[in-house]
């Protein structure tokens, strides 16, 4: 569960996670920095987590997703074929 940040919106959300939104609305903002969004999005999110809570095939089918998104995008044979390329034009 996460509120859509222009960072993530930007260079996290095209890999493809499932995730509960929150949106990227912002109600008001404090002096602390923090923000308020709609009640709307709280109430969605909060139905979304409890259907994804209360069945398991679909947390195991959502976590096995984000695992292989990680795993494609993040981990270190990631990194290598990103890597890799770059070194080769320098060598």
């Amino acid at each position: 569960m996460l509120f859509e940040y222009p960072v993530y919106t930007r260079d996290i959300k095209p890999f493809g996670f499932e995730m509960i939104s929150l949106g990227s609305s912002i109600v008001s903002r404090s002096r602390e920095d923090l923000v308020q969004i709609p009640a709307a999005a709280i109430e969605a999110a909060v139905r979304q987590a409890v259907n994804i809570l209360t069945n398991p095939e679909k947390c195991e089918k959502i976590v096995n997703a984000n695992y292989q998104a990680a795993r494609e995008n993040f981990s270190m044979e990631a990194l290598l074929r990103y890597l890799t390329p770059l070194i080769n034009r320098w060598s």
